[in-house]
């Protein structure tokens, strides 16, 4: 493992290990209506579309248990993975009286059985590591012949045809234009895959490309806020968190966009995708 893997693996292994940290992450995360609510619902639904073998679902990197407590309450036989301790406190003091296994583990050496699960689903996880292969290898090996994988993943295509350069999700700041000897800020490494990449890795693990759903076009979306300073950034986040909690029907014209256009869009205007993974 390069320098550069190992320093990003480990400081986003240990981003949320304080209590301080999870609070705030549960609060913006769980507590809060947000678009995040539109890609929960969107996973959801891959996940009830494609998923034939049964109900006994890991959760790759389940945090605080945003969809680990939506698959609970809708019927699924959940375990949720997670590196921090303080995490997955939080998350259990949540999952009371649901069907809801909680394990203390790295994602990327599961502490399971070949072939013990029907379906692994993962959320804003895979991107923050550059050897996210490894994880896609352990996710293969613990899923039944024909169990999906349904994750999400920023677009390259997105980041590249984008005409700003200032914002988080810029090319300088992701790991794919570093060379393996160079250092990357593992602060601010976020990864994004092509289409052709996303599929490479999948088949080289066993895994069949199923599906992708483009979304995010109000989301970290380099189009339309790349170009903003910190003044307007933070006036657009405003508005988003009012209109989002105070106003039914911002939410819902936000809803059916995301819903029913964005899917429909070329890769290149949304920030990524979800995408449906089969295992051979």
């Amino acid at each position: 493992m390069n320098r550069t893997v190992q320093s990003i693996r480990e400081f986003k292994s240990n981003a949320w290990a304080s209590k301080s940290s999870v609070k705030r992450y549960a609060k913006t995360v769980n507590d809060r209506i947000s678009l995040s609510e539109i890609d929960l619902n969107t996973q959801m639904k891959l996940l009830n579309s494609h998923s034939k073998l049964g109900k006994r679902v890991l959760d790759l990197g389940c945090g605080t248990g945003a969809l680990t407590l939506r698959l609970a309450k809708s019927g699924y036989e959940v375990t949720g993975v997670d590196i921090s301790t303080e995490m997955l406190a939080e998350l259990g003091r949540r999952a009371k009286k649901l069907n809801v296994g909680l394990v203390e583990a790295d994602l990327f050496s599961l502490p399971f059985s070949e072939a013990s699960f029907d379906a692994a689903v993962s959320r804003w996880v895979l991107p923050h590591f550059s050897d996210w292969n490894v994880a896609v290898q352990q996710v293969s090996r613990i899923l039944r012949p024909g169990g999906v994988f349904v994750f999400d993943f920023p677009s390259r295509e997105h980041i590249d045809h984008a005409e700003h350069r200032e914002s988080l999700l810029s090319k300088e700041r992701l790991g794919y234009e570093h060379s393996d000897d160079e250092s990357v800020d593992p602060y601010f490494y976020y990864g994004a895959e092509t289409m052709e990449s996303m599929a490479k890795v999948l088949s080289e693990n066993g895994f069949s490309l199923v599906s992708r759903t483009p979304y995010g076009l109000f989301v970290a979306n380099s189009l339309i806020f790349g170009g903003l300073n910190e003044l307007e950034s933070k006036v657009k986040n405003l508005i988003f968190s009012l209109g989002v909690r105070h106003s039914k029907a911002f939410r819902t014209i936000l809803n059916s966009i995301e819903r029913e256009i964005t899917p429909n869009l070329d890769a290149r205007l949304v920030h990524g995708s979800f995408i449906v993974a089969r295992k051979s």
